[in-house]
């Protein structure tokens, strides 16, 4: 689908639709997960894993970015 687009405007709009969909589709797992797992302090661990999950996705696409022009 990303090879079908020919715009930045498109592809900014497919990378984003895939992006949000796949965050979606792992947050709702893994929330569900650490729910369960944890009895007391789970609006703790709720938060760390939201947290991680979060600045993860901040950290690594310009990691990723300096990895692949290097």
């Amino acid at each position: 689908m990303l090879s079908w687009t020919t715009s930045y405007a498109l592809l900014m709009i497919a990378l984003v639709g895939f992006i949000s969909l796949g965050m979606r589709a792992f947050l709702s797992c893994s929330s569900a997960a650490v729910a369960r797992w944890f009895a007391r302090k789970r609006a703790r661990a709720m938060a760390a894993s939201s947290l991680g999950f979060s600045m993860g996705a901040t950290v690594l696409p310009p990691l990723l970015a300096v990895g692949v022009s290097a």
